[in-house]
């Protein structure tokens, strides 16, 4: 599989992970934002309503930074665990970010200990997946 594809894919799959680890983690009272709310009120202008497609969204849009990152690690991957937590905690800080900056969402962080957490360590677990996959793949030729 060509390193591209597998970053998609990759991201794909961690992104249905790090979304039912959410789910997860609201169900059993540890965390009290989810990704697909705070999709759906960027979106939507209202979270809940639009669960479905902000996670169909949310898939897609974790797919597009495996293909970013596979495209960034053009080397073979000897250690995806190290690499695949310094993916996670770029992509939390861009997203945190990102969301504090539009100012419809507040960020992770200023959401309560527990949901923070929940929020990086699920982040990293995405990491971890999409250059887990990448690694799985060959590398592409540069000529």
């Amino acid at each position: 599989m060509h390193r591209s594809t597998a970053g998609f894919l990759g991201g794909v799959i961690a992104g249905f992970i790090k979304l039912l680890i959410d789910q997860l983690a609201i169900a059993i009272n540890l965390s009290y934002s989810s990704v697909t709310d705070v999709i759906s009120q960027i979106l939507f202008i209202q979270g809940g309503i639009y669960f479905f497609i902000s996670w169909i969204i949310y898939i897609l849009f974790s797919g597009l930074m495996g293909f970013i990152i596979s495209k960034i690690i053009t080397k073979i991957l000897v250690n995806f665990l190290y690499w695949g937590t310094i993916a996670g905690i770029t992509i939390w800080a861009l997203t945190s970010g990102i969301f504090a900056l539009l100012g419809k969402v507040d960020p992770t962080w200023s959401m309560g200990l527990s949901t923070g957490l929940v929020n990086f360590f699920s982040d990293i677990v995405l990491g971890i997946v999409i250059t887990y996959t990448i690694s799985l793949s060959i590398p592409e030729e540069t000529y």
